[in-house]
């Protein structure tokens, strides 16, 4: 049994507290539920990071529309350690039409994935392919993803590879 608590929390920084139970006939399973404790951590730490990019629910001006809060929505968020749930403002005009979230544009989420976790995957997917992508978090970080997940965060980082390089320009070789 291991689980984080949150100490203190100010503007800037978070203070938390790990709590894990060791076993004293298995050196593996200690190394799991320490494995689990910075992992509880590490979830913990980045629901607060997240919620650093929410707005206070104000009115927002996007471009010429103004932009009202529908309130705190529920939303989970896939990182390294595991899943971060935050409730985040989520806006709309007054017209309905598409809804707009702050936090996922300026946090960059990408997908349902924090930057670090997309870095991770795709690294790992362009590298060795899905099976051995898939086999890193599991055994070392102790998160399950999906293929189909994988797969998801490989193709949209490559749409956005390609719609970047065709503003880029090459200097020709000698």
């Amino acid at each position: 049994m291991s689980r984080a608590e949150i100490v203190k929390r100010s503007h800037a920084t978070v203070t938390l507290q790990v709590t894990i139970s060791l076993d004293s006939k298995s050196m593996l399973r200690s190394e799991e539920a320490i494995r689990d404790g910075l992992n509880n951590a590490g979830c913990l730490a980045a629901e607060q990071a997240l919620k650093q990019f929410d707005t206070d629910g104000s009115t927002i001006i996007l471009g010429d529309v103004k932009l009202t809060s529908k309130g705190l929505y529920h939303k989970t968020y896939q990182t390294q350690w595991g899943e971060a749930k935050v409730d985040r403002h989520v806006y709309q005009s007054t017209q309905g039409g598409r809804q707009y979230c702050p936090l996922e544009k300026d946090a960059r989420i990408f997908l349902t994935a924090t930057p670090g976790f997309v870095k991770l995957l795709s690294c790992q997917y362009a590298e060795l392919g899905s099976s051995r992508a898939l086999f890193d978090p599991h055994h070392c970080h102790g998160r399950n993803i999906a293929r189909s997940y994988l797969k998801s965060i490989g193709d949209a980082v490559g749409a956005v590879a390609q719609a970047k390089e065709q503003a880029w320009t090459y200097a020709p070789p000698q």
